[in-house]
């Protein structure tokens, strides 16, 4: 399958602790990490769902950053346009891009 191009940045670190975390559940070779938008929480941050999945469902397309491959809606790919996922500290963040951070706050 060809994989578009990426809405989403995952720094090297991220690749490396996704990869490890894989290997350490041992999903089967076929699984592709998937990322969702569920919903906005009371302060209008993105809700996001991780789940692993074996193919592309209506609506979504296989991407891959740095070597690693990952499914996104086209709603998800929206939202998450020019964000970046990096692990730091025992952590995962999500940076999104500037410009949907102000379209979804608003501005004054």
């Amino acid at each position: 399958m060809k994989m578009s191009r990426s809405p989403i940045t995952f720094t090297k670190k991220a690749v490396e602790k996704l990869f490890e975390l894989q290997d350490e559940a041992n999903l089967p070779p076929k699984a592709t990490f998937s990322i969702q938008v569920d919903d906005l929480n009371d302060l209008d941050e993105l809700i996001y769902a991780f789940t692993y999945k074996y193919s592309t469902g209506d609506g979504e397309k296989k991407y891959d950053s740095n070597g690693f491959p990952y499914i996104l809606d086209t709603e998800t790919a929206m939202y998450m346009l020019n964000s970046k996922i990096d692990y730091k500290k025992g952590n995962f963040t999500v940076k999104l891009d500037d410009e949907l951070i102000r379209t979804i706050v608003g501005e004054a």
